[in-house]
């Protein structure tokens, strides 16, 4: 269901995939006692909702549900090899923060997405006595405005699509409670643009109150 609805934006031209952002978000654990959650860097205990979204659209093309203290790197090429093989969208650039920085992702966007990356490096990598540079400076204030809009659509997410009111507990249920809140932030953009109403694709309250 939640691919057929990406399916149908895409038909509509309200998903381009043109441009990529990926990052991540935590979740509260329902109790503490959920033997699946993790405790984040953070320490915050629960899961972590690993995202990739149309930057265009401030839609989810795909995301995964992994415990708090996992790493995010990993969880990267995944998703971007599932929109990949399901969508076939005509990727240009793909943006993340230095926490995407490895070799395994950057060959993944240049050899098999053919775009271009625009992952954050980190010059500390180099050691802590490496100066960070004027141009770089630069750069990284000019990509990290539109490295935040996957920012806006998790703030969204949790302050009306209520992603961060996990009421159960368990993986397979925390997945779940992901899959009910993107689902319904993809069926109110559908709604928006089959009324003609693109401004209230995020607007839940909006588009579904009463006449």
């Amino acid at each position: 269901m939640f691919c057929t609805l990406v399916y149908n934006l895409i038909d509509r031209g309200m998903i381009v995939g043109r441009d990529w952002v990926i990052d991540s978000t935590l979740i509260d654990a329902f109790s503490r006692r959920d033997q699946q959650a993790g405790w984040s860097f953070t320490k915050r205990f629960g899961y972590k909702v690993h995202m990739l979204i149309c930057r265009d659209s401030l839609l989810p093309l795909m995301f995964l549900v992994s415990p708090a203290n996992a790493n995010d790197a990993p969880w990267a090429t995944r998703l971007m090899a599932l929109v990949h093989h399901l969508f076939q969208l005509p990727v240009e650039m793909v943006r993340a923060d230095a926490a995407y920085f490895t070799k395994e992702i950057l060959s993944f966007i240049v050899d098999i997405l053919q775009a271009v990356p625009f992952v954050v490096y980190n010059p500390r990598r180099a050691g802590k006595r490496q100066v960070v540079t004027q141009s770089w400076v630069r750069q990284f204030r000019q990509d990290r405005g539109k490295r935040g809009y996957i920012e806006r659509l998790f703030a969204v997410l949790k302050r009306y699509f209520r992603l961060n009111h996990l009421q159960t507990s368990g993986l397979f249920k925390a997945y779940q409670h992901a899959f009910e809140v993107c689902f319904a932030v993809l069926l109110v953009a559908w709604l928006a643009d089959h009324y003609q109403r693109p401004d209230l694709s995020l607007s839940q309250s909006r588009l579904l109150a009463p006449c």
